[in-house]
């Protein structure tokens, strides 16, 4: 290298250093990028107060207006509210409702039945109370179900209707596969406080006892009980684990969370994190893609074989996805190995700034607090504006012709669902924004303070 070269680098060198020193140095006066901040969208302020002022007279409206008992307690089939006052009977005594069809249409009970040996096939729960056929098991004790001599749209068993006979009975104009006006007697289980279901072990014994001859439609049987049972165990499940849904799934995953991003502040341990993760994450779908697999060979040389082959073919089609997932998150990751090593050394800076700012963390705890604060306001306003419709009378096709209440909403009360909808998802954003801001502020003026002021105030 000549002289020449030498000189023209160290020149390039020095205006280099001088370009960079003017412009990271900052006025005298100057406080950081957050020293002079106000509001700049006047009218995003003033559209929003203006949303929430419309959504309280809303509110308002739909309070003088409506009965929020009307939708958090279950509607019969004569369109009473069970387990109040609301409708043209007083059901205060019958807190429960008892399903009878796949319509959703039931009778008010005050207690769901149990039955000891799961279904007697000879009693029936109508839309008139109860049928005891000849041979029925039970007696009219077992259940303690409302009035309905008198309501609109009652129908009554007799033997034509409801045969009591378990080879012609699923048939019938009174059952009709589920769709009709009467249902079988079966044990039940309490969802949700005040809906009685059918016990999938009553149904599996039903499906046991029920007979059709061969010159008979053919019924879907299994296709009522699989739907039973999805309802049955979804919601049973969710009651019955609700203690520990909301332990393991809000508090302990909340704990969880907070001492992981805790951790992530700790530099040596944060590499191994990360990779950590990412690592488990793809494991998790080769395992279960392995389980699968494994799954539909166990299934495949079963004797007898228990599961069908659609079953099996479905099991082996779920591990091919899961492993292929696996594979394509491998080279996924290879692909943006440089943006996660990238990520890493935010993730380090942000580390920084909280050792440094430690009550920062409590922020998303007031995020918290003030969205479930707005819900509570907001769920109030959106259930007692779903009371405000009619209840209306819903034909079915079936040849039992039954009918159901159904809510029916003008066009007012559709549109005003659909404005407090978007009321809701405006001010989360919005409350999620205010936390990002904060956290940016909070984060670019410790960064001001620590690195950029600090270098030029020395002297």
């Amino acid at each position: 290298m000549g002289l020449s070269d030498m000189n023209r680098n160290s020149r390039d060198n020095s205006d280099n250093g001088d370009y960079n020193k003017d412009r990271l140095s900052a006025p005298a006066d100057f406080d950081g990028p957050t020293g002079n901040r106000k509001c700049t969208d006047i009218l995003f302020a003033l559209l929003m107060l203006v949303m929430w002022a419309s959504m309280t007279a809303l509110g308002i409206y739909s309070w003088n207006n409506g009965d929020y008992r009307a939708v958090l307690y279950p509607m019969d089939y004569a369109g009473n509210i069970c387990g109040t006052d609301f409708g043209q009977q007083d059901m205060t005594a019958y807190s429960k409702i008892l399903y009878i069809n796949n319509f959703g249409g039931g009778v008010c009970v005050s207690e769901c039945p149990k039955i000891e040996n799961l279904v007697d096939v000879r009693t029936f729960v109508t839309y008139n109370g109860l049928w005891l056929g000849d041979g029925a098991t039970l007696n009219s004790s077992f259940v303690d179900i409302a009035d309905y001599s008198n309501a609109t749209g009652v129908l009554t068993c007799t033997e034509d209707t409801c045969p009591t006979d378990p080879d012609s009975s699923w048939i019938s104009s009174g059952i009709l596969r589920g769709n009709g006006f009467a249902w079988y007697a079966t044990d039940t289980i309490e969802v949700l406080g005040v809906r009685c279901v059918a016990n999938p072990s009553a149904l599996d014994e039903l499906d046991d006892l029920i007979q059709t001859s061969e010159d008979t439609p053919v019924f879907d049987i299994d296709g009522f009980n699989q739907a039973q049972k999805i309802w049955s165990n979804l919601y049973g499940d969710l009651y019955e684990a609700g203690y520990y849904i909301l332990i393991f799934g809000l508090v302990v995953s909340m704990v969880i969370g907070f001492v992981y991003s805790q951790l992530l502040r700790i530099q040596l341990i944060l590499g191994f994190m990360i990779w950590g993760s990412i690592i488990a994450s793809i494991s998790i779908f080769f395992l279960c893609g392995g389980y699968a697999y494994s799954t539909a060979v166990a299934w495949r040389k079963a004797d007898p074989i228990v599961q069908s082959d659609s079953n099996i073919m479905a099991a082996n089609i779920c591990s091919y996805i899961l492993i292929g997932l696996g594979g394509l998150a491998i080279v996924v990751t290879i692909f943006l190995r440089k943006q996660i090593m990238l990520s890493m050394a935010c993730v380090r800076s942000a580390g920084r700034s909280m050792s440094a700012m430690p009550t920062m963390a409590l922020f998303p705890f007031l995020q918290v607090i003030g969205l479930a604060s707005f819900m509570a306001v907001w769920l109030v306003y959106a259930v007692h504006l779903a009371s405000t419709g009619d209840i209306g009378l819903k034909s079915l096709p079936t040849t039992a012709t039954v009918a159901v209440r159904t809510y029916e909403f003008d066009e007012f009360t559709t549109r005003s669902g659909w404005y407090l909808l978007f009321c809701f998802y405006w001010t989360s954003a919005f409350i999620g924004a205010v936390g990002e801001i904060v956290i940016a502020m909070c984060v670019s003026k410790w960064y001001f303070t620590r690195y950029v002021k600090a270098n030029y105030d020395k002297p």
